[in-house]
């Protein structure tokens, strides 16, 4: 009996996505860890673009708190 050729179609495309799926499964397991730098690597500036003593300014000043 002949595979018709949906059934081929169908059956590559099992495949593949199978195989993509293994690839990443065992790319994902390695644990490789990527050496990055802390963040933020320097200070960060805040800039409140309000007067200060405002309402904005509070509010900046406590998000700023470390």
């Amino acid at each position: 009996m002949p595979i018709s050729r949906r059934a081929l179609i169908n059956a590559a495309a099992f495949a593949g996505a199978a195989l993509a799926g293994a690839a990443l499964a065992g790319a994902a397991s390695l644990g490789v860890r990527i050496a990055r730098a802390a963040y933020p690597e320097r200070p960060i500036r805040l800039v409140v673009p309000f007067v200060p003593g405002g309402a904005v300014d509070a509010v900046g000043r406590l998000l700023a708190m470390p």
